[in-house]
């Protein structure tokens, strides 16, 4: 990713819609021939508050697993290949929680958004480990990407 103030802007973006619909968001970031990156939202079909009941904030994600293929396909015969994916964090911080080890891919960097922390955006890589220090944090990609866009369904 070259154009990090509209990386974060966009999920900053998807973070808020989400906290105004009582669930996390998440979904992949696709590195496109071109050098720009793309952000493709995959629907959360975890059920809100599922991993903290009554908690005031959601808590929890799940990509659904047919648009996720889906994404990857679309990414794929576009010639992008996955660079990251993502979700958010929308009343902590952006630290990976003790459930984020579930949902992260060995070596595939993962973007938490956390828009009421600060820093809102950090990159994390999983080692693959079960331990409380599986994750360790990666600088986030480059700064200077011309264009970034959203696939529209």
């Amino acid at each position: 990713m070259r154009n990090l103030t509209a990386v974060r802007g966009q999920l900053l973006a998807l973070a808020r819609e989400a906290v105004a619909a009582q669930r996390e968001a998440c979904g992949l970031l696709a590195a496109e021939p071109s050098g720009d990156w793309t952000v493709w939202p995959v629907p959360n079909v975890l059920a809100p508050n599922v991993l903290a009941p009554g908690a005031a904030t959601p808590a929890g994600f799940a990509m659904d697993p047919v648009a996720l293929q889906q994404a990857l396909r679309a990414c794929e015969a576009r010639g992008a290949r996955l660079a990251a994916f993502w979700h958010s964090h929308p009343g902590s911080s952006a630290l990976p929680s003790s459930a984020d080890r579930y949902a992260a891919w060995k070596g595939v960097p993962f973007y938490i958004c956390a828009p009421c922390a600060q820093p809102a955006l950090r990159a994390w890589v999983w080692s693959g480990e079960s331990s409380s220090d599986c994750f360790r944090e990666t600088p986030l990609e480059g700064e200077d990407t011309p264009t970034l866009t959203t696939p529209r369904a």
